[in-house]
């Protein structure tokens, strides 16, 4: 073994370079140097607002709004990340292009279901052909207005920063013809073998059909809540239509849409049974509705809700009316959406009895063993996994079993029951009934059937 010597030591603090006195700071940029930064960044934009400015609303498509809205993302977020909204030069711009950003989106989803209207078969003709082109076209021209206000507004702030605005009006998206209208009689014939690899048994479609039931018992609370007044209206909001909740529903029925789209397209059941695609048409249109919903509740709730500035107040409350602005995004666009499901209930409940085999099974409640939250829980499993309506009833009163809650009263009101009647799709109550010969998970899941497994995953 060598002998160490001072090269191989591990480093003291003393042999280590000292770090510079002071490290490299961010500069400040002038106002002037990020105006001619955002002209450059911003180039894009204000030609496709000017664009859109051009032109009345009849003529929006969505590809260019939607250009619009990720142009005005892309924008917000460069003045946001160069402090934009302490600054007292470039703060209305940027409050200016906020606005623009979540009315392009808005009117992007309204103007392409307006342009789809006629191509998805419809739940109901009357409520789709002579009612919610009305709404569309309300909603359009009001968030179109405000949208166009904005955009006159950004031109202002873009001559006093010393930008040069444009005078024609040229789009940057490409100026493609609009596409034609796509009709159902227009659709491609689709391949045998695509037919073939469909579904077989017609669990998928009872499952959409059973989600799409479940989700208007959601929304049943919407049903004669009074939005007559501006009072009404805010509480409305404040109570069925925050944010998040808007989030919430328009994910909901997108799920719907794809499982539609993944699992009932092209399948046996969809050819045998045309209501499936009626239904379709309802969840579309509900669909476009709440995206448009989801960016106009955004900019309400940051704008009058959240935001406590009063300077950012001011900003929009010179273009928008707030007062319409709650009426039009109700009245044309929260209701809407909910009626255009709604008025499929009628398809629902004729395909839940054609898809489902309903039926009912008295089970005994095995000795030692209670209805409480664990076992109820793994009702609650099964039923969620198949996605259709089941009962539960005890001593003929009758309970939701998809409900935690619901069954959790019923059971707590009858502790002296001794076996239980579920009503439901014979498939569920197979699955139930494997659950009771379990002892309802008492002994331990690892003594579940194969075929409930998906319990314990």
């Amino acid at each position: 073994m060598r002998e160490s010597t001072l090269q191989d030591a591990p480093p003291t603090m003393a042999s280590l370079p000292s770090w510079p006195e002071e490290g490299p700071r961010r500069s400040l940029l002038t106002e002037a140097r990020f105006a001619q930064a955002l002209y450059k960044e911003g180039f894009e934009f204000v030609q496709e607002l000017q664009f859109l400015r051009s032109i009345g609303t009849d003529g929006w498509m969505e590809r260019r709004l939607y250009a619009l809205y990720r142009k005005s993302t892309d924008i917000e977020t460069f003045l946001d990340d160069h402090g934009a909204p302490a600054n007292q030069t470039f703060f209305m711009t940027r409050e200016l292009i906020a606005g623009a950003r979540w009315l392009s989106l808005a009117c992007s989803c309204l103007v392409h279901l307006r342009s789809r209207l006629k191509a998805y078969p419809q739940a109901n003709l009357e409520w789709a052909q002579a009612r919610l082109p009305d709404h569309l076209q309300v909603a359009i021209d009001c968030f179109g207005s405000y949208l166009v206000k904005c955009a006159e507004g950004i031109s202002e702030e873009w001559v006093r920063l010393g930008l040069p605005w444009p005078e024609n009006a040229q789009s940057s998206v490409a100026s493609h013809a609009a596409p034609k209208l796509i009709l159902p009689a227009n659709r491609l014939p689709e391949a045998d073998e695509r037919a073939e690899a469909g579904q077989q048994a017609s669990l998928p479609a009872a499952r959409l059909v059973g989600r799409v039931l479940r989700l208007l018992n959601i929304w049943a609370p919407l049903r004669g809540v009074g939005t007559g007044t501006h009072e009404e209206r805010q509480s409305f909001m404040e109570n069925f239509c925050s944010e998040a909740t808007a989030r919430d529903f328009e994910s909901r029925v997108h799920n719907l849409q794809s499982e539609y789209d993944s699992n009932i397209r092209g399948s046996a059941e969809e050819k045998e049974h045309a209501d499936l695609l009626r239904l379709r048409g309802g969840i579309s249109q509900c669909l476009h509705l709440l995206e448009a919903v989801t960016a106009l509740t955004h900019l309400y709730e940051r704008h009058q809700v959240h935001q406590r500035h009063p300077a950012t107040r001011r900003v929009l409350a010179r273009i928008v009316d707030w007062e319409e602005y709650l009426r039009i995004t109700i009245e044309c666009c929260i209701l809407p959406a909910f009626f255009s499901l709604s008025h499929a209930e009628d398809v629902v409940a004729g395909l839940l009895k054609i898809l489902t085999v309903q039926s009912f099974r008295d089970f005994e409640i095995p000795d030692g063993v209670s209805l409480h939250a664990r076992p109820l829980s793994l009702i609650v499993g099964i039923v969620h996994h198949f996605g259709l309506p089941v009962e539960i009833e005890i001593h003929g009163k009758r309970a939701s079993a998809a409900s935690m809650m619901s069954m959790l009263i019923l059971c707590g009101s009858h502790l002296d029951a001794k076996s239980v009647r579920f009503h439901g799709d014979a498939a569920v109550l197979t699955d139930l009934e494997d659950l009771f010969e379990a002892r309802l998970g008492e002994d331990g899941l690892e003594a579940f059937p194969p075929r409930l497994k998906y319990l314990i995953r």
